[in-house]
């Protein structure tokens, strides 16, 4: 029997490998829009209690593209 956490935390895996595959089809047609993507993230994305840790816990942390670019 398999940890009920770590068989969430791969779900979520595999349903944000297979978006991603569906965002770089060959086929632009077929390519889900920015909305539709953001959607199914927030589908995807655990609960509080889930596996996503702050920036704290090595979490990701956003940067904004102008951070540190003074060399202009």
């Amino acid at each position: 029997m398999r940890d009920a956490a770590a068989g969430a935390v791969g779900d979520e895996l595999m349903d944000t490998l297979k978006l991603a595959l569906h965002c770089v089809d060959p086929s632009p047609s077929v390519r889900p829009e920015a909305r539709e993507v953001l959607r199914q993230l927030e589908q995807i994305k655990p609960g509080p209690e889930g596996g996503a840790g702050t920036s704290e816990e090595g979490g990701a942390t956003h940067v904004p593209a102008s951070a540190g670019d003074d060399d202009e």
